[in-house]
């Protein structure tokens, strides 16, 4: 819906590559310009990020014993019809792995929520061995940065698809996250960073430029 209202308003929409251009005109409209690049949006999240590391202190994390950060579905998104697994995976991860870390951050409106209201999330991605979440922007920062991710969002986004088809995200639908034994999946992996294998989505700002004088020279 937020895309019906802002995007009819563009002279330029630039866009990840793995959106189809179909799709994009369903709300885009004829006139509207549309740049795609090879990458997705989170590139512009974590390209010039340097982590911090206070907010190993915040938690009063020890770097030495596994970190896993869970975020939950977008319980209260008018699409999201399901209940939350969080507390099922935590007590799952918890049995698996007894000296796992676990943060759990929780998304405005839910229970819990108020506990980290401000929270330096992508540097705790960074600090952490392994990122879980039901929706999608988190995971891929976390897999940018090089963190092992997993999305067990039903229907994964075509970003995700993306990602996952790249072999940097993985996707564990629904229930399906719980089948993991998570002894096995923190063990210790390189952390390597993956963001510059990718195109930055501001690199497309002086084509769409250029395409926007066309467009209003053309006007006049």
């Amino acid at each position: 819906p937020q895309n019906m209202l802002v995007c009819p308003l563009s002279n330029v929409l630039i866009a990840p590559i793995a959106i189809s251009q179909y799709v994009l005109r369903n709300f885009t409209p004829s006139h509207v310009g549309i740049l795609q690049f090879d990458g997705v949006a989170e590139v512009a999240n974590v390209s010039d990020f340097t982590p911090d590391e206070q907010v190993l202190e915040r938690f009063e994390l020890d770097i030495n014993k596994p970190i896993v950060v869970i975020r939950g579905e977008p319980i209260l998104a008018a699409y999201n019809h399901g209940s939350s697994l969080v507390d099922a995976l935590v007590h799952k991860i918890h049995t698996d792995v007894p000296d796992a870390q676990i943060i759990r951050l929780n998304r405005a409106g839910e229970e819990m929520s108020k506990d980290h209201p401000v929270v330096d999330a992508r540097s705790l991605c960074y600090y952490s061995d392994l990122v879980i979440s039901g929706g999608g922007t988190l995971t891929r920062e976390a897999a940018l940065l090089g963190t092992r991710a997993i999305t067990f969002f039903n229907h994964p986004l075509a970003v995700d698809r993306y990602l996952i088809h790249k072999k940097i995200l993985e996707s564990y639908p629904g229930k399906k996250i719980l089948d993991l034994n998570f002894g096995k999946e923190l063990q210790h992996n390189t952390k390597r960073p993956r963001y510059e294998e990718f195109e930055h989505p501001f690199s497309l700002i002086p084509k769409a430029e250029k395409l926007l004088n066309l467009k209003m020279n053309g006007e006049h």
